[in-house]
């Protein structure tokens, strides 16, 4: 029972600390035996019950004895931090005010600083302006009065030899002179036609003789042969004769052939001597030949070769010519065709007033159905046709100029996909490429400005240009850079400036517009930082920094590249990416550089995106800005006002078509609608006049700039071919001396060998005849006789023949020599009228030469008298100059005097505006100090407006009362704390104390009722209040509760336990 009592005690006093949510008691069978025991139980659990109860009473009363002191804390508490919000907020506005204030007058100060700076400047740029036009003035001044010295004194010297009245009177003195002399250059004209008259008529008479003379010549020379045939054939018939008689006297004398033996022995040896020596000559002269003959073939080689320089020299001449020729004419086209295109657009203007004028009468009378339809249809082709040519953006002009390399890339760019033609929002389209042009003449206006050569332009670099930048801001993907490395060559990008260059001023002074902002200003200002910093790098080459400083590239690489003068080309190129950049004339801007093609023709240059074995020549085409400028915007005026136009009278047609009725229909209206249509047609005639001149002026001006290139070029292999013809000449010259001294050398020898050869035949006709002499010794004494009188016979006979051939020789002859002697005298008298007519001719030369002098004379007269004017003119519009520039110059000095005032007046205004600044700069710091709290802090030797001094003294009153308010919020919070954790914990006593109390009625209602199970539930109060144990974690009341009703379930187990054991003792 002790036991059971004790164990009980025991579970009460956990109960005290543990309170389960629902507990379980299993009932059992109650038996006679256990009602002692069970009745101390009962009395243990209800005084436990009563005990709990008194607990919770006395932690009830605590807590509401220490509420009221609860609340009173809490209430100081809330009125310091609301004295103290209060003190901050007056803090705050008093040092907001002051700040303000001191605020503002910096800023007030620093504007009036900023202004005055900014007037010290304008008056010191005015001075340097001032002084530059003065120094420009005084120099201009120095310049027109020695030119109007020099004037002067050609005046006087050109009056000196008389005035514009005596030139006047001399030149109509010369006039009369020029009627004499043209007179008497009539007079020798006529005589010497009449002397010309009689010299052609003997001329005539001279040419019959000649022609007579000629056919007589021709007798004489056939006789003349005829005659030597005849002598020819005597000779031989004399040789016969004699070698009959030779050979009949040897055939009767033995000494006469033993003589003929031996002259024919001696004569074989001289024959073979003779042979001999010819043949070895003969050798010798043919080496002598072949050396002749080649060196003849080396110089028909030289002059084959000098032909050809010659060739080459006359081709280059007369293409020099023809360039230049094509040159003047060209520039005579221009000129010719400026006036027609004047006219044209005259032209056009009148036939616009035309078409409005007709367009009024159609409006009032309409027009048929079918005419209107017609006309709309031909309306819209017309406007169609030209918005077609528009939509083609700058391929269209490159195409209007011929520039096939240009054609070429824009369609590259349209195969790459990211070229879009006819879209306002792509680079070439042709408002984008006229605010393209502009970035172009700002570049080279800045780089002018470094001393750096102007950059030209061509077609070729305005589509490189377009075409990157639609494929930078088109193609697919992300990339690291905006640069698609096509075609090469240097490239600036920028996004975000405005195209409008203009907007942004004059563009005279040493700052970018545009794009030229981030390009040029802002990298320019970072290099000279960057000098500022690292002084010792300036005066090296650029390229030596970046390479010690890498990250320098990326700062100032479109500097450089805009300013480099290693490039000689240059385009631009404007992309409209959206409408936002429509609206605010923003977008994206390109740049590209690049060099002048070499080796264009060994297959170098810009290599094609498309085609692998295709390269552009950045050299053709070239041209200035200004050019470029010019022939586009001739392009541009001329297509857009032809769109304007072709769409106004397509919109005209349209609503005439609108505004038809059938019932007009009238015979009136046909005639308006006819004068209408011819009216349209005017204009688009007119319009095409224009284009066709305009046309004509492009390729005028295209093909005056293809000839100058050519000038150049062919003045430059001009000198080169005349100075190897030159060379090659002296060459022949030498060589032909050289084989003239052969040939003659030649000649002297061939000479020799056909006398040696004359020596050969005639020793062989020698041997030839005594060899037949003797051989004819051999025949009868009857036959060589016979032979002999034979000879004879035939010598007689040839001799009649040669006789008779001798006399018709001698008459045809005579009658030549009276034919000649006929012309002789024709002759004398030709030349004694040929005298004559020379000196005619000489009289008539010197007349006409007196005419052209007394011409000539007139004409230097006349110049000199225009001279005289011109110089007259030109001192007085230099008196005017001078007198000019002297009260301009007066005036700038006036001024410099009065800039002087106004500018050491501002310097003192600007003395006393920065010694302010410094000022309320201190007062500044002094606030700072006073606000960081220092409130004692040092303001002597500083000078306080009245106003200053009392917002400061607003603020340290502003800082105590804040500081006061500070410690009163401290002061109660401490308290607050101390009595809020007091007052909680005496809220949990309570808490617990209620707890303990319900756990032990719990207790007692169990026991009460064994016989079953019953549930249990009664509802805790419990405060969502923070509880602080003692190791600082802050819980909740929930937590509590969980705890106890682990507890709970402890406990539980526990008495089920010993109900179990109670009912064993029982049993036993």
């Amino acid at each position: 029972m002790k036991t059971l009592k004790t164990l009980l005690t025991t579970l009460a006093a956990g109960i005290m600390t543990l309170s389960p949510v629902i507990t379980l008691v299993q009932a059992v069978e109650k038996t006679p035996t256990d009602s002692v025991k069970e009745d101390e139980t009962l009395d243990v659990l209800k005084s436990e019950v009563d005990r709990k109860k008194e607990e919770m009473e006395k932690a009830k009363a605590k807590l509401d004895e220490a509420t009221p002191v609860m609340e009173e804390v809490s209430k100081n508490l809330e009125t310091a931090k609301t004295s103290y919000d209060l003190a901050n907020t007056g803090f705050n506005s008093t040092s907001q005010e002051l700040n303000a204030y001191v605020t503002k007058e910096i800023t007030l100060n620093q504007a009036t600083v900023d202004e005055a700076k900014k007037e010290l400047e304008a008056l010191k740029n005015e001075k340097e302006r001032l002084e530059k036009k003065t120094a420009d003035s005084q120099a201009e001044k120095s310049r027109l009065e020695a030119e109007y010295k020099d004037m002067q004194a050609k005046y006087d010297a050109l009056v000196s030899d008389g005035t514009v009245d005596d030139l006047n009177g001399q030149i109509e003195s010369q006039k009369q002179a020029v009627e004499i002399a043209k007179q008497e250059l009539a007079q020798v004209q006529s005589k010497y036609d009449e002397e010309v008259s009689k010299y052609n008529a003997l001329t005539s008479e001279i040419s019959s003789l000649e022609a007579n003379i000629s056919e007589q010549q021709t007798k004489v020379d056939a006789l003349n042969v005829q005659l030597s045939q005849k002598l020819d054939s005597l000779q031989n018939a004399q040789a016969v004769l004699d070698q009959a008689q030779q050979a009949y006297d040897a055939a009767t004398d033995e000494t006469a052939k033993a003589q003929l033996q031996n002259r024919l022995e001696e004569a074989k040896t001289n024959f073979e001597n003779e042979s001999l020596a010819y043949e070895e000559a003969k050798a010798s002269l043919e080496e002598e030949e072949k050396a002749l003959t080649q060196a003849e073939l080396d110089i028909k080689d030289a002059e084959y070769n000098l032909q050809n320089s010659i060739e080459n020299l006359n081709n280059t001449k007369n293409a020099l010519a023809k360039n230049q020729q094509e040159l003047n004419q060209a520039q005579n086209i221009i000129d010719a065709k400026q006036q027609l295109l004047d006219e044209a657009n005259k032209n056009i203007e009148e036939a616009k007033k035309e078409v409005e004028a007709k367009k009024s009468q159609l409006d009032a009378f309409g027009k048929t159905t079918k005419d209107l339809t017609d006309l709309v249809q031909a309306t819209k082709a017309a406007y169609d046709a030209v918005l077609a040519q528009w939509n083609q953006g700058s391929l269209g002009f490159y195409e209007s100029i011929d520039d096939k390399q240009a054609v070429d890339i824009i369609q590259e760019g349209v195969l790459l996909g990211t070229t879009h033609l006819g879209s306002e929002f792509d680079a070439t389209s042709l408002d984008g490429m006229k605010r393209s042009i502009p970035l172009l003449l700002e570049c080279n206006r800045l780089r002018k400005l470094n001393g750096v050569s102007e950059l030209k332009t061509s077609a070729l670099m305005m589509a490189i240009s377009q075409v990157k930048i639609n494929h930078s801001y088109n193609r697919e993907g992300e990339f690291d850079s905006p640069h698609t490395h096509l075609y090469g060559g240097g490239e600036n990008i920028a996004a975000g400036f405005t195209w409008d260059l203009e907007s942004q001023g004059p563009g005279n002074t040493d700052g970018g517009r545009g794009p030229f902002v981030g390009w040029y200003s802002w990298e320019k200002q970072f290099l000279e930082d960057f000098y500022n910093e690292h002084p010792e790098e300036k005066d090296k080459n650029i390229w030596e920094s970046i390479g010690k400083y890498p990250d320098l590239y990326n700062k100032i690489g479109h500097y450089l590249n805009m300013l480099s003068d290693g490039y000689t080309v240059t385009g631009a190129a404007y992309l409209q990416r959206n409408e936002y950049d429509k609206l605010w004339t923003t977008g994206e801007f390109a740049q590209e550089f690049m060099s002048d093609t070499k080796y264009f023709e060994q297959g170098y240059g810009v290599q094609s995106e498309i085609d692998e074995n295709k390269v552009y020549n950045t050299c053709a085409g070239q041209m200035s800005v200004e050019e470029f400028q010019k022939l586009f915007d001739a392009y541009y005026a001329n297509l857009k006002q032809e769109l304007r136009d072709k769409k106004v009278a397509y919109e005209a047609a349209k609503e005439a078509l609108e505004k038809h009725s059938n019932d007009k229909d009238s015979l009136e209206m046909q005639e308006i609608m006819q004068a209408y249509d011819l009216a349209l047609t005017k204009l688009e005639n007119a319009q095409d006049a224009k284009k066709a001149t305009q046309a004509k002026i492009e390729k005028a001006v295209r093909e005056a700039r293809y000839a100058k290139d050519n000038i150049e070029g062919l003045e430059y292999n001009l000198a080169l071919y005349q100075q190897d013809v030159v060379e090659q000449t002296k060459s022949i010259e030498q060589a032909r001396k050289e084989v003239e001294k052969q040939r003659q050398a030649l000649d002297m020898k061939t000479q020799n060998i056909k006398s040696m050869k004359n020596n050969v035949d005639n020793a062989k006709n020698k041997v030839d005849a005594l060899s037949a002499i003797i051989e004819n010794t051999k025949n009868t004494e009857m036959q060589l006789k016979n032979e002999l009188n034979q000879a004879k016979d035939l010598v007689q006979k040839t001799k009649l023949d040669y006789d008779s051939s001798s006399s018709q020789y001698s008459k045809a002859y005579e009658d030549l020599k009276t034919l000649y002697a006929n012309k002789g005298v024709k002759e004398n008298v030709r030349n004694d009228l040929d005298s004559r007519l020379a000196d005619l001719e000489s009289n008539k030369n010197q007349a006409s030469v007196n005419v052209e002098n007394l011409n000539q004379f007139i004409a230097d007269l006349k110049t000199k008298k225009s001279e005289i004017e011109t110089v007259k003119d030109t001192l007085d519009i230099k008196q005017e100059m001078l007198h000019a520039l002297t009260t301009d110059l007066n005036s700038d000095l006036q001024a410099l005097g009065v800039n002087k005032e106004k500018f050491e007046s501002k310097s003192l205004d600007m003395k006393e505006f920065e010694a302010e600044a410094s000022r309320l700069q201190e007062v500044m710091s002094i606030y700072h100090s006073i606000v960081d709290g220092v409130l004692a802090a040092q303001m002597d030797g500083v000078t306080f407006t009245g106003e200053e001094l009392a917002l400061f003294e607003n603020l340290k009153s502003a800082i105590v009362t804040l500081d006061d308010a500070q410690k009163v919020l401290s002061e109660a919070q401490a308290s607050y704390n101390s009595q809020k954790q007091s007052y909680a914990d005496l809220k949990l006593a309570l808490v617990n104390a209620k707890q303990a109390y319900s756990e032990a009625k719990n207790a007692l209602n169990q026991y009460l009722h064994l016989e079953q199970v019953v549930g249990v539930s009664e509802k805790v109060e419990s405060e969502n209040v923070m509880t602080v144990s003692k190791n600082g974690i802050v819980n909740t009341g929930v937590d509590l509760n969980t705890e106890l009703y682990l507890g709970t379930l402890v406990v539980a187990g526990t008495t089920y336990v010993l109900i179990k054991k109670k009912e064993k003792e029982v049993k036993k």
